[in-house]
């Protein structure tokens, strides 16, 4: 299965996931997980940008990205930013609102979120767990506008192509 840049995608209930990006970025998604893939770039310029509105995913990058690629995982309370590393980030409905939680499990992750007007910006290192209840400096509210797939499956592993710029 192949996906391109503006793909949404849903997994459903008891399935999961497995997103092959750039053919060295593992993004796994668990049941009842909805996210948007952003793609641009070519091979050593890449830019990549997950737009999570609910659920989790681990995610990890083999390899360290060049200074011409970005990765980038926009959610309701935060945008995070990755050179290399391994980490989780899971959107939750708490009620009032969305709650974002972020584990790295290897490495360090920039964070950026906006709390009572200010934008925050920030790392999150290896072994740490940081939540945000703050708004994100990117909109994922308009990511509902796109191509749409819902999974329901045991595992999908599919390869995001950049879009041709």
């Amino acid at each position: 299965m192949q996906l391109i840049s503006g793909d949404k995608v849903r997994v459903g209930k008891e399935s999961d996931m497995t997103l092959l990006i750039d053919m060295d970025k593992h993004l796994y998604a668990t049941d009842n997980t909805e996210f948007n893939v952003e793609a641009s770039g070519k091979a050593g310029k890449t830019k990549t940008k997950i737009l999570l509105k609910e659920g989790c995913t681990p995610i990890g990058l083999d390899n360290k990205l060049g200074n011409d690629e970005s990765f980038h995982v926009c959610t309701p309370n935060a945008t995070m930013a990755v050179r290399g590393t391994v980490f989780t980030v899971t959107v939750s409905d708490e009620g009032t609102g969305k709650k974002t939680e972020l584990y790295v499990k290897e490495g360090g992750v920039e964070t950026k979120t906006i709390e009572n007007g200010t934008e925050k910006i920030g790392i999150v290192s290896e072994g740490e767990t940081v939540i945000f209840t703050g708004l994100s400096p990117e909109n994922t509210d308009d990511a509902d506008k796109t191509d749409e797939l819902t999974l329901h499956t045991t595992e999908v592993v599919g390869f995001l192509l950049p879009a041709t710029t």
